[in-house]
């Protein structure tokens, strides 16, 4: 399901201001140049292709397993923030995002962002989420939102049996390694 462009059920805010998030899992992957810049840049040329006013940019370096990151935080409080103190013409609604992987792995997450009335470009996804997107996207995007949470989890889980297999006959007493998701 790849477009480039929103669907006819779709209708873009009358404000053309954007947010940009980013995320990698691990301080290593931001240090090699893993992809936090590559996810950046990116989203800036999506922005500019579209018209897009880049207004606030947000970068964690966390797993996004569990609700709590920092900068996830900052961004639902911009959003509300600017749902509260501007009209809707005016008001920032659109957030950027590589791909669904990247914005989160939990159902928490997704919730808040969810009640929010934002419209969420996932760039290499192909799609526009928001209020108004049809009930078939909706779908696919709870799945991928779903099938997100599945790949950590099992990441976490084969992480736990490489490290038992090992002494199979005395337990595992290995701690559980941080997967990088």
């Amino acid at each position: 399901m790849r477009n480039s462009k929103p669907d006819n059920h779709t209708s873009e805010p009358s404000s053309q201001k954007a947010v940009v998030y980013t995320r990698v899992s691990l301080k290593e992957q931001r240090d090699e140049g893993y992809s936090v810049e590559a996810q950046a840049r990116l989203l800036r040329a999506y922005a500019q292709n579209r018209g897009f006013q880049i207004v606030k940019e947000f970068e964690d370096v966390e797993t996004a397993k569990q609700s709590g990151r920092t900068q996830f935080g900052s961004m639902l409080e911009f959003f509300k923030q600017e749902a509260e103190g501007k009209s809707k013409e005016r008001r920032c609604q659109i957030l950027l995002v590589e791909k669904t992987d990247r914005l989160y792995r939990n159902f928490e997450d997704f919730v808040a962002l969810d009640r929010l009335d934002l419209f969420v470009h996932l760039v290499k996804d192909g799609d526009v989420i928001s209020r108004n997107s049809d009930a078939s996207k909706k779908l696919m995007h709870a799945i991928r939102v779903s099938m997100s949470n599945w790949t950590v989890n099992n990441l976490g889980e084969e992480a736990s049996k490489r490290g038992c297999s090992k002494r199979p006959n005395k337990g595992c007493t290995r701690p559980r390694r941080r997967s990088g998701t």
